[in-house]
């Protein structure tokens, strides 16, 4: 995990990781600050904090799809 200040940005960088499960079961998290993090950064006199987090939803497969059927799969950058 990483963070910078581009200008008027702030740039927040998690290692992706395998999916797990979320503790309510709606998602698979695949990224994380793992809670609020301080980012050394001022504005008006006080620390700028943030959280992330990135996720895959967590959807029933449909009856109608048989499990030999093709899914189009993307990368990270969401290019197949």
């Amino acid at each position: 995990m990483g963070m910078k200040l581009e200008g008027k940005k702030l740039v927040i960088t998690l290692q992706l990781k395998r999916p797990r499960l979320s503790n309510s079961g709606k998602s698979f998290l695949v990224g994380s600050t793992r809670g609020v993090k301080k980012s050394g950064i001022l504005l008006r006199g006080k620390s700028v904090r943030y959280v992330a987090n990135a996720f895959l939803k967590n959807e029933p497969r449909r009856s109608s799809q048989s499990p030999q059927s093709k899914e189009k799969t993307t990368g990270v950058n969401g290019r197949g």
